[in-house]
């Protein structure tokens, strides 16, 4: 179900399969395989060099989503870089996440292997799933 969502190129601002930004591959797999339409967001930061609104962005997006313990397929996960809480990754599985970052083609990752345990700021589930609204 997920392989379609490995391999898009990385887009800053990109939200379909032509390209992604991290936002972006979230968006894409809770639109096909929820049929929840997330905001894109798009004209709410001028790059994803502009770290500071990004981490302002999904701190006032976060009372859409409720942090969780253990997370379940379809949370998703807020991750530093650079010490700011700006990337946003997807759980396919208890063990795999989907994410891009500049530079890389999205791909399908461990989110505890060491290079993202130490990274991972939480575990967020959308709110219109926890109710049973999708």
């Amino acid at each position: 179900m997920f392989n379609k969502y490995i391999g898009i190129p990385y887009k800053d601002k990109g939200r379909d399969f032509n390209g992604c930004d991290c936002w972006g591959i979230v968006q894409l797999v809770y639109k096909h395989e929820l049929n929840i339409l997330l905001p894109s967001y798009i004209e709410d930061y001028a790059s994803i060099e502009e770290l500071k609104e990004i981490e302002l962005l999904i701190k006032d997006q976060l009372i859409n989503w409720q942090q969780v313990d253990k997370p379940i397929t379809f949370d998703i996960i807020i991750m530093n870089i650079i010490g700011s809480p700006v990337h946003t990754d997807v759980i396919i599985n208890n063990t795999y996440m989907i994410h891009t970052l500049p530079g890389h083609d999205s791909v399908c990752d461990k989110y505890y292997d060491p290079r993202w345990k130490k990274r991972i700021q939480g575990f967020y589930r959308y709110k219109e799933i926890l109710s049973g609204k999708q």
